[in-house]
């Protein structure tokens, strides 16, 4: 069976590996909960979230079937609204690769699927340039779908559910064989440091890659 790769999980590892040093502890803590599919509740920030592209989803849905709907809020909200409408909401990602000889899964859920782009649709409080290009959400689900368009929608509250700011960040997949090779890299990396720790090893393949 091949294993499981997620861009959350390679994302918890960098972190980790890059946080000062006073974090240490908590994020080890969190990759630890994740690899042990540990239940956990959201942040208030977090759920936030979640109802944002919850309502998101169901007012391009409404503007796709309901000729009279009229869509209700900000310039901003509106702005967001109108660059999903017609796309393929929780659209699942899922490519078996072999890197060195293991087959991994790559598995995702799209936010919003175009047959020629992909949309992640984020929020956070205070926005900080070029912040969500340095993940490997967009590397990954490019790569999958073969899709060379992604588009990060970021929200920027200025107090929950008023929006700031509306940021775009985009990326082309210019070569896939250059994307491959950065997110293999990235997999190769994130497979060694699990693999140095017996626990987190062990919660790997036992517990995570049970799916």
């Amino acid at each position: 069976m091949a294993k499981l790769i997620t861009t959350s999980l390679i994302g918890a590892i960098e972190f980790y590996q890059t946080c000062p040093a006073h974090w240490k502890k908590d994020a080890l803590k969190g990759l630890s909960n994740q690899l042990n599919r540990v239940k956990w509740e959201p942040t208030p920030a977090i759920q936030n979230g979640f109802d944002f592209e919850k309502r998101v989803e169901l007012d391009s849905h409404k503007m796709k079937h309901m000729q009279s709907f009229e869509l209700i809020g900000t310039d901003n909200y509106k702005s967001i609204v109108n660059k999903v409408f017609k796309g393929q909401f929780q659209r699942v990602t899922k490519k078996i690769v072999n890197i060195d000889g293991v087959e991994y899964c790559l598995y995702g859920r799209i936010d919003v699927y175009f047959p020629n782009k992909i949309v992640d649709l984020k929020t956070t409080g205070s926005y900080k340039k070029d912040k969500y290009l340095k993940t490997t959400q967009h590397l990954m689900y490019c790569y999958s779908e073969n899709t060379n368009t992604f588009q990060y929608i970021i929200a920027e509250w200025d107090l929950y559910p008023t929006i700031k700011a509306v940021h775009i960040e985009n990326y082309e997949m210019e070569s896939r064989e250059k994307t491959k090779e950065i997110l293999f890299n990235r997999i190769r990396s994130a497979i060694s440091f699990i693999n140095k720790d017996e626990r987190l090893k062990k919660a790997y393949n036992t517990t995570f890659c049970r799916f």
